[in-house]
């Protein structure tokens, strides 16, 4: 079963519907424990995001997603102009939103999972 490695972790994508994991098929999900930043979540958004499709430069920094712990994925992302973005916070050392955070993994239609 096919996935993409990065920093020595291998990853898979997952399109949401809700706010409940959705693990890729034949996948058992564990959770590197790393101190990956916000350039490292630029990248990983870049290689998972859907194509064809829009990727805005801009996270949007309200309080929708944020840094916590409370689902098995490593992040979730939405496209659009401005990403609203969910971060496992045993995995990233960055903070996407800066008004307090809903700790939601889905965030709207188009809502990718990123698994390890």
């Amino acid at each position: 079963v096919g996935g993409v490695m990065f920093k020595g972790v291998c990853l898979k994508s997952s399109k949401l519907y809700n706010n409940k994991d959705l693990v890729p098929q034949g996948c058992k999900t564990y959770m590197p424990v790393k101190k990956w930043s916000e350039k490292d979540w630029w990248e990983l958004t870049r290689l998972f995001k859907p194509t064809p499709g829009h990727l805005s430069s801009r996270i949007d920094r309200n309080k929708d997603g944020g840094r916590c712990d409370n689902h098995a994925a490593v992040l979730a992302f939405t496209g659009g102009e401005r990403i609203k973005t969910w971060v496992n916070r045993k995995v990233f050392d960055f903070s996407p939103t800066d008004r307090g955070e809903t700790c939601t993994l889905y965030n709207g239609g188009g809502t990718i999972g990123i698994y390890a």
